[in-house]
């Protein structure tokens, strides 16, 4: 009896730390183990700070451009430590399907409660001018402009990371489900509340941008990279884990969703990332495609 009363606690316990979400739209949280079983493994976390950029943009904002073109230019020079995502947003995210540019869809949910109308300020952060962006922090009081982020990118890489992230996703063809499973390691002993968000975003889509850089400024092929399309447990995440956390401690988390079927699942990559409730900063941040192998 007192075996099975011991491992009855140990399956307990280990239930708290390792649990499954499906997400569907509004989002709602259920046990999908047989649908969605965690990996056997996950691969090791990095052991390098990478940095998150929230890039609040539009494809009517004509000084975008510039702002992605910084951004690709932080990868090109800090390779996978540079995670960007493209968030469509207020005013400069307007678009009319019935128009001949600009005309299509690039707007969230998350979009819309970030960054609001773009005119009265309505979004959490009140985006009132684009481009603007937030580097490795979701506080209001941390918005960047453009000319800011390398030198912030640089200040966030210098840190030690206290957490460590790894992702592994699968996905079915037939049923476009994904999979995705993200493990959460804590370096240090912390104290804190901490949320573990997670988003899909997809690159290389064709579209139209204006860029004021080029005459016309209208155009209407543009590549959209890293832009977000959903955020699978919500635009702020949700709670992994709270007051006094030890070092080696591991928990890991599973999502279900549907992935459109005008979303290119080649181009398609789950970003995670774990941020401090109280301060807002984010603590690390973590990307992997759908498909395998994907970058």
């Amino acid at each position: 009896m007192k075996k099975l009363n011991y491992l009855l606690f140990i399956f307990i316990s280990a239930s708290i730390w390792i649990s499954c979400d499906e997400i569907d739209d509004p989002y709602f949280e259920e046990i999908i183990q047989a649908t969605c079983p965690s990996p056997e493994s996950f691969p090791p976390a990095s052991s390098e700070q990478k940095v998150l950029i929230l890039d609040f943009t539009g494809h009517k904002c004509g000084n975008c451009p510039e702002a992605h073109l910084i951004i690709e230019n932080l990868i090109n020079q800090h390779q996978n430590k540079i995670i960007p995502v493209a968030i469509h947003c207020g005013y400069y995210a307007e678009f009319d399907t019935t128009a001949d540019k600009h005309n299509y869809n690039f707007t969230t949910p998350t979009g819309e409660e970030f960054g609001g109308d773009g005119v009265t300020g309505t979004g959490h952060f009140d985006i009132l001018s684009q481009p603007i962006g937030l580097i490795n922090s979701l506080s209001k009081n941390n918005k960047a402009g453009r000319n800011q982020w390398s030198d912030l990118t640089d200040i966030e890489l210098l840190k030690t990371p206290k957490i460590g992230l790894s992702i592994v996703n699968s996905f079915d063809d037939d049923s476009r489900k994904l999979c995705t499973h993200i493990n959460t390691e804590f370096h240090e002993n912390l104290d804190g509340n901490y949320f573990l968000a997670v988003y899909l975003i997809e690159s290389h889509i064709i579209n139209w941008q204006t860029d004021y850089s080029q005459s016309p400024a209208d155009i209407p092929d543009y590549e959209h990279n890293h832009v977000l399309r959903g955020a699978i447990n919500g635009s702020w995440g949700r709670e992994i884990a709270s007051d006094t956390i030890v070092a080696g401690s591991s928990i890991v988390k599973s999502y279900a969703y549907n992935l459109p079927e005008e979303y290119v699942k080649e181009n398609c990559a789950v970003v995670a990332f774990v941020y401090d409730d109280d301060s807002k900063e984010i603590m690390q941040t973590e990307e992997v495609g759908v498909v395998e192998h994907l970058k």
